[in-house]
């Protein structure tokens, strides 16, 4: 007497009922109209269905990438050596008793590997794991290329029609205009690069979802990029309202409101921001603790910030995070020294640097963040200090002044222990604005590849050898070898 079916059996016989399109087309739908509960329920219903990891935030990353992985081993149970075996098939011209359907479905199953791959790499990405995102990356970019050794136009097609229904791209691609391109300069210093095609999509979007709370979260990205902080900060409290059954874009909206708060240098609500977010979140309560104290030392209240400081360390958690050990070394030297308002402001223009904030910076706060580090002299932080000048005169457009400011980092060596990365971070800006000359052109590149070649093991090693990627990558198009 056969035994019951396996869970894999189970998962698959049910996954066969289900109309994949049209479970996709209604999730989303209720999730784009607010109906967070509702979305998330009929998702947990099928929740080895490859899309429902997509859609998990924060805490749920895990989970996410447990059911991906999982999708994985669903789609690969009978896969072994499916490519050869089918390009033997097709070499035989089919001679085979497998039906065309069959080997379309086996086909199609290696495309969602691939894809399962895409949206591990993704988590990877989001969670600053720079060097797992690439490997993964790789690894579904061979299977994409062994599959094009094989007619399997039809499966693509299947592929993107399906892709194209449940998200129409639109949120992958909000995210990457007004996400991903400036936060990792993918178009040099142009703050402005993609935003007409973000606006394109948001316009079309708000006539079918005019109270979506995260087409609302990207309409306030669109305009922090565009400086517009007064408008941006309205949209994300709209979005934070509408949002009010998902606590996960509550919380994104929250932390955008402190990150424009702290633009408008509003140091107060900043820390009202991410005090709630250090109390609530669970994604880098170390992280979140480290902005509340920068941000509540810097209204003034010194005593609270130290305290603040105090628990950073005893929220560190993840010792490979990037984020989270900068946050702790940070924290670590703010307890130690005679803590002063001017080196909260420090560190708060400090991470504005660093997620390549200043840009949505307005002229006025610009010159009063000027004022307040000129006249720090805390002689560790002086290195720190010149990069902070440079990129806040580079964005006033005193490029003289910035290029002073970026050589005196770039010579900083008593300041080295405790900020690492000021030097290769200065050598990339100031090879940035050497590139702008055709006559210092090849020094900016050299000051480049010094940044990328002569330093190694500091903080956000990672994200500035994407930029320096791109801006070499800039000099190939305007002079192409």
């Amino acid at each position: 007497m056969a035994g019951p079916d396996s869970p894999q059996q189970q998962v698959e016989e049910k996954a066969e009922q289900i109309d994949d399109a049209e479970l996709a087309f209604q999730g989303i739908n209720m999730l784009l109209n607010n109906g967070f509960r509702e979305s998330d329920e009929l998702f947990r219903r099928y929740r080895f269905f490859q899309y429902h990891a997509a859609l998990i935030f924060e805490e749920k990353m895990q989970m996410a990438s447990d059911d991906l992985r999982t999708t994985e081993k669903l789609c690969e149970s009978d896969n072994a050596g499916v490519i050869e075996t089918i390009r033997n098939k097709i070499k035989k011209s089919m001679d085979s008793q497998r039906s065309g359907v069959e080997i379309v479905d086996r086909l199609q199953r290696q495309i969602i590997v691939a894809d399962c791959q895409v949206y591990l790499a993704v988590l990877s990405f989001v969670k600053q794991e720079l060097s797992g995102g690439f490997r993964i990356t790789s690894k579904y970019i061979q299977i994409y290329n062994q599959t094009q050794l094989i007619n399997i136009q039809t499966v693509i097609q299947w592929t993107f029609a399906f892709f194209s229904l449940v998200f129409s791209l639109s949120l992958a691609l909000l995210w990457y205009h007004t996400v991903v391109q400036p936060f990792f300069a993918l178009d040099g210093s142009d703050s402005q690069a993609g935003l007409l095609e973000a606006k394109a999509i948001l316009q079309k979007k708000a006539m079918v979802y005019p109270n979506s709370s995260l087409f609302i979260f990207f309409k306030g990205r669109v305009q922090r990029l565009e400086c517009q902080i007064n408008s941006a900060l309205a949209s994300f409290q709209d979005a934070l309202e509408f949002a009010s059954d998902q606590r996960e874009i509550q919380h994104v909206c929250l932390y955008e409101i402190g990150w424009c708060s702290m633009i408008e240098m509003n140091f107060e609500d900043a820390f009202r921001s991410f005090e709630r977010l250090k109390n609530e979140s669970r994604w880098s309560q170390c992280y979140y603790a480290y902005l509340t104290g920068v941000c509540q030392g810097a209204s003034g209240d010194l005593e609270g910030a130290k305290a603040v400081f105090r628990d950073v360390q005893k929220l560190f958690k993840r010792k490979n995070n990037q984020i989270e050990q900068f946050a702790l070394k940070r924290a670590d030297r703010l307890r130690k020294v005679s803590l002063t308002r001017e080196l909260c402001v420090l560190g708060v223009v400090e991470v504005l640097y660093l997620w390549k904030a200043l840009l949505n910076c307005s002229s006025s706060k610009l010159q009063l963040m000027n004022q307040v580090l000129q006249g720090l002299d805390e002689q560790s932080s002086l290195g720190l200090k010149h990069l902070l000048l440079g990129a806040i005169q580079k964005c006033l457009g005193n490029i003289k002044d910035a290029v002073q400011s970026f050589q005196l980092a770039a010579q900083d060596e008593y300041g080295r222990m405790n900020n690492s990365y000021v030097q290769p971070y200065s050598c990339y800006e100031l090879g940035c604005v050497l590139l702008a000359k055709p006559e210092t052109l090849s020094k900016g590149r050299s000051l480049l590849l010094q940044a990328k070649e002569n330093y190694a093991g500091y903080d956000f090693e990672n994200r500035l050898h994407v930029r320096i990627h791109s801006a070499l990558a800039s000099i190939k198009e305007v002079v192409p070898h």
